[in-house]
């Protein structure tokens, strides 16, 4: 019995990860050319627009405030984020919550988990990661690719990336999180 357990334990992450993504020859000839300073810029001014990124965690976790403006600082993503706090108002339908605001520092080398969204395998139904015009069939661009950053268990941020940059923005992520597992997501 002790040994069927960790075998079960694996095959419940292996089934339920998605494939492990491999990188076209492109992007390895990209990574091939970066160093630690070109790949933090890249990344970095990826982050700085707005529209093509949301932060989320946990739903007692934080939400990244869309008005304030990510910005990295050697490893550690800075932010403006904000958790729901206190219960204002509301009925059995509908409650109000006011936002607590605080600042919301991340350790890029703490992630170990990237989750890659192609545009046939972006959710299907409601993950408070991804912008309700995200959704497969509500989609406004079907053109383009989102990247999942796991930092913990349940905190994590996604960056979408027009398809036409992904091949730079993948070897950018795979230079600056060397350690981390790249995954396709499933259907």
């Amino acid at each position: 019995m002790k040994l069927l357990f960790p075998f079960v334990i694996v095959i419940l992450i292996l089934s339920g990860c998605g494939t492990l993504y491999v990188p076209t020859i492109n992007v390895m000839k990209i990574h091939g050319q970066l160093n630690h300073k070109s790949a933090m810029n890249i990344f970095s001014k990826r982050l700085k627009i707005g529209k093509h990124i949301n932060m989320c965690g946990s739903s007692g976790g934080f939400a990244f405030d869309n008005s304030s403006k990510p910005k990295l600082n050697g490893d550690i993503l800075e932010m403006q984020a904000y958790k729901r706090g206190d219960f204002i108002k509301g009925d059995k339908y509908y409650k109000t919550y006011k936002k607590e605001y605080y600042n919301k520092e991340i350790n890029l080398t703490k992630i170990t988990r990237i989750d890659l969204y192609t545009k046939r395998t972006y959710p299907t139904r409601l993950d408070s990661c991804f912008d309700t015009n995200d959704y497969r069939g509500n989609r406004k661009s079907a053109n383009d690719i989102a990247l999942v950053f796991w930092i913990g268990t349940l905190e994590r941020f996604t960056i979408r990336i027009p398809e036409k940059d992904a091949d730079n923005f993948l070897a950018v992520t795979k230079y600056i999180f060397p350690e981390a597992k790249i995954l396709l997501a499933k259907r």
